[in-house]
């Protein structure tokens, strides 16, 4: 079932990027500005504590009335621009967790499994096919 949470978090993000800013449940992290790249989502502190900046896919996203299944801890996702030139793409980093993960008070993983997953997404400008 992590497998399947990862996925679910991951097309959750991609699915909010194209929508207009006030309706997108997440937030459109720039890319990194240092040589070399520092991207948010090899920074486990995004991922758990205090300045956590990874989402969690929200509850009406996971669950519909005839869920048999509430993970305990819901699928979490992150999205920051690539920096690539020659037009607007994102990396859209995922994670998601099996029914019986637990963690220890750092969020590193003490039993049960998790997934990780990413994309690219590439946003077509104007006039491209």
């Amino acid at each position: 079932m992590a497998m399947q949470a990862a996925q679910l978090g991951l097309r959750y993000c991609e699915s909010q990027i194209d929508l207009p800013d006030a309706d997108r449940r997440i937030t459109l992290y720039p890319a990194p500005s240092g040589s070399p790249a520092a991207y948010l989502w090899e920074n486990f502190d995004n991922w758990f504590g205090a300045e956590t900046k990874a989402v969690s896919v929200p509850h009406d996203v996971w669950s519909t009335g005839d869920s048999s299944h509430t993970p305990s801890i819901r699928p979490q996702c992150l999205v920051e621009a690539t920096g690539i030139p020659g037009g607007q793409s994102y990396y859209v980093t995922a994670r998601g967790f099996s029914p019986d993960f637990s963690a220890d008070g750092r969020g590193r993983t003490k039993t049960g499994s998790v997934v990780w997953l990413q994309s690219t997404v590439a946003l077509a400008t104007a006039g491209s096919p």
